[in-house]
């Protein structure tokens, strides 16, 4: 139920904005709670668009953009990774494990807002799970930065992938690891979710 909520805006509706005087073609951001996945996934999809063409500022940031469209929080487009509740949880390694979630929960539901106007795209650790999935993802990825997808590319791009797969393995260690309940964190879940209308109220 949480995952079907997080939004994506694809295809030439999505509003892409450059900031005036920018001295680049395009501002990217990269947007997860802070995790070692997140860090190796965001330096593995860099690594897959080294062109000069079109120019790229990458933004890595853990802060949620403020509601609107690209000229208000700067981005010409977002690309957010979007991990398992618990997994996320567990790489934030805090003490209160049913806040840290319910704190995760509210920061999905912004930046899924910020998708009704700015080009976002989501990823889900689906989306790395298999060879044939990380091929469609680094396609994905590639084009929506702008650039021209070849196969040598996606090539390099499963070549590459070693360190990625390290970080998720991990993280799963750790999400079974955690220490908090799984009840607490489903009734931590269930009532963010009814406190938010599913993630659709604003402000979240």
């Amino acid at each position: 139920r949480f995952t079907g909520t997080l939004r994506s805006c694809l295809g030439a509706a999505c509003f892409t904005a450059t900031p005036a005087g920018a001295a680049v073609d395009a501002r990217i951001a990269l947007l997860a709670p802070p995790s070692a996945v997140a860090a190796e996934v965001f330096r593995w999809y860099r690594a897959l668009c080294p062109g000069k063409k079109p120019k790229i500022e990458w933004v890595e940031t853990a802060h949620a953009p403020p509601y609107g469209y690209g000229k208000n929080h700067g981005y010409t487009r977002i690309v957010r990774l979007a991990l398992p509740l618990t997994a996320s949880v567990a790489a934030a390694a805090a003490g209160d494990a049913a806040a840290t979630l319910r704190q995760h929960v509210r920061w999905h539901c912004r930046v899924s807002h910020v998708a009704a106007h700015t080009a976002l795209l989501t990823l889900f650790a689906d989306d790395f799970a298999t060879p044939e999935a990380r091929r469609l993802t680094a396609e994905r990825l590639i084009s929506f930065a702008g650039f021209k997808v070849s196969h040598d590319m996606l090539d390099a791009a499963e070549a590459a992938f070693a360190p990625v797969a390290a970080s998720f393995a991990a993280l799963r260690g750790a999400a079974r690891d955690l220490a908090a309940p799984s009840e607490s964190l489903d009734a931590a879940l269930s009532n963010e979710l009814k406190r938010t209308n599913v993630l659709r109220a604003w402000p979240c």
